[in-house]
Order: structure tokens, then sequence, then C-alpha cells
């Protein structure tokens, strides 16, 4: 790890020292932390599988992703949590999404980012799995929310140790890249503030 020095100011005014998370491997230093879009997706959604699984007593709430795109939903879709082209359908319990959409999210926010918006979808479909609903805007905080768990999950490590060379990591960046993927996408109840907020209190909280 890194640790940013702390400038003297004054006894009322002396910031608390800041420790930044390192990389964890050579290749993660050479791209930045970011792996391709490609890698992103076929590292995230097993993980996230594994996740929900655990926490849902082995039923797995997506049974399927599809890239597709302008394909309608035969039941009842989320509407898209943070990207309306990523979406949780509950007639096949799939999440569909625009691969231009997710290239894009990729594009301005990192590999984060774009796991940040599958993760969301993934959280519809467990609270789906539940019997919530999952489209309204109060849903879609709660989704945040749920998608502040996995996040705060992965950053702990736990399951990495059991599931070895298919574990995710955070790399440095990636939480300002989830967070900025929240103001720039987020839309429906409350401000970008809020549901930063439900963000945080799943991160911390599970």
């Amino acid at each position: 790890p890194t640790t940013a020095p702390v400038v003297e100011t004054g006894p009322a005014t002396v910031p608390p020292e800041v420790t930044e998370t390192g990389f964890t491997s050579q290749e993660d230093y050479v791209n930045g932390g970011d792996l391709p879009l490609d890698q992103t997706i076929d590292l995230i959604t097993p993980d996230l599988d594994d996740y929900w699984k655990t926490e849902l007593r082995d039923s797995a709430p997506v049974k399927d992703l599809q890239a597709t795109v302008n394909e309608s939903c035969d039941g009842t879709s989320d509407g898209g949590v943070l990207v309306d082209d990523v979406t949780f359908c509950t007639s096949d319990d799939t999440v569909r999404y625009d691969p231009n959409a997710l290239e894009q999210v990729y594009d301005e926010s990192g590999d984060f980012g774009a796991g940040m918006v599958l993760a969301a979808a993934w959280s519809s479909a467990a609270m789906d799995a539940q019997g919530e609903s999952i489209t309204s805007d109060r849903a879609h905080t709660t989704a945040d929310c749920l998608t502040g768990s996995w996040a705060g999950d992965v950053s702990q490590g736990v399951r990495a140790r059991r599931l070895a060379d298919k574990a995710i990591s955070l790399s440095p960046g990636d939480l300002d890249e989830g967070i900025a993927t929240f103001v720039s996408l987020g839309d429906g109840e409350g401000s970008a503030f809020s549901r930063v907020a439900a963000f945080r209190k799943g991160f911390l909280k599970g």
C-alpha cells in the first residue's frame, strides 16, 4: 500500500492519514487496474452468481446474460437501474445488455464502472427472487444498496480466498469508478448523493 503525506496545518485542522490500496500484481499496475471489457464481463458475472447464490441459499437469481439490442422483455423489467440498456427481465431471469451501452460506460468509468452496471441488474434479480418489486424508483435505490453490498464483499476478499484463480479483487481507483458511475448515470428517486449514500450503506453494512 502507498501512504499519502500528511500536511501539518495546525492542531484543529490536521487531516487523518490516508492510505490507498496497492496494486495486487505487476499486470494490474501496467494496465492501470483496468481489464479489457470482455475479460471484465467474464470475471464479474460468475462472481455475482457466486455472491448471490450464497446470500440466497444456493438459488442463482440470474439464469443467463445476453448481449442484445432493442430486444423487448416479455415479463416485467427493472427498466435499467443505472443504464436503460442493461436490464433484468423476470420472464426468463435474464440480464440483457446493449454492448455499445456497456462499452460507453467502460470507456467513461473503467472496468469497475461497467461491472457496477451489471451488478445493479443482478441486484434487481435478487430482489425479484425474494418477491420484491423491481420497477419503482425506490426499488432502484434498494438495488443501489445491494450493489454496494456485493462491492463491499469483494473488497473484503473473503470469497477470493475460496474461489482462488476465479476470484476478483478491487484495484486502486475502482471505488472511484463505481461512484463516478452512480453520479453520471444514476437517475430516478433522490439525488446522486442519496443514491451514493445507499451504495455506501450496502458497502459498509452488507
